[in-house]
């Protein structure tokens, strides 16, 4: 819960198959726990999802370690809702483990995706034109500012591109003052 000092499920082997959204689906879990584990969710079969908005939204805020896996392997081709999915997620944890390379899908709406997120870490692949891409990665650096009590930022995210579509979207949400804190590598990726 919410106000639960440990958050402690081990949930790698939940099968989604049937499950169509997961939004909300750790919303606020554990926001002052200081033990925050749900598990390597890297072999969740994600092939039906098509929501996975606010996901992780404010999950395991003041855990020690936040981790929940590489998510490389998710399929996310279905997906065309990932606002919020991981906003102000693990905001003041003293590590935030690399969540792998998220590929985003044409058409999908990232509308502070990892929005107020100062310690978010991972790779985005970009495989088409997005909506809400203007405030993506919103506030992700508190350098200048101190926000809920941050006061550092290690915000690390690479954003690349599958296609020309994709390459402009980049390039947008690199040129969006909002948006471009810590993205560090972009470039093209095939896989």
């Amino acid at each position: 819960g919410y106000n639960a000092d440990v958050f402690n499920l081990n949930l790698s082997s939940w099968n989604l198959s049937n499950l169509g959204s997961m939004d909300r689906i750790f919303m606020y879990a554990g926001y002052n726990a200081t033990t925050w584990n749900v598990g390597d969710l890297s072999k969740w079969n994600t092939s039906n999802v098509t929501s996975m908005g606010s996901a992780f939204k404010y999950a395991g805020v003041n855990a020690t370690i936040w981790n929940i896996g590489d998510l490389s392997g998710w399929d996310t081709t279905k997906v065309d809702y990932m606002g919020n999915m991981f906003e102000g997620a693990g905001m003041n944890v003293g590590t935030f483990k690399d969540i792998g390379n998220l590929k985003i899908s044409s058409g999908c709406y990232v509308g502070n995706f990892a929005g107020n997120s100062p310690k978010f870490r991972g790779n985005v692949t970009i495989y088409g034109s997005l909506t809400g891409d203007d405030s993506m990665f919103k506030y992700s650096d508190y350098s200048s500012t101190q926000y809920y009590g941050v006061t550092d930022s290690s915000s690390y995210a690479n954003i690349y591109y599958a296609n020309d579509d994709a390459k402009a979207v980049v390039e947008s949400i690199l040129s969006n003052k909002k948006s471009n804190q810590n993205i560090y590598n972009k470039g093209l990726r095939t896989e």
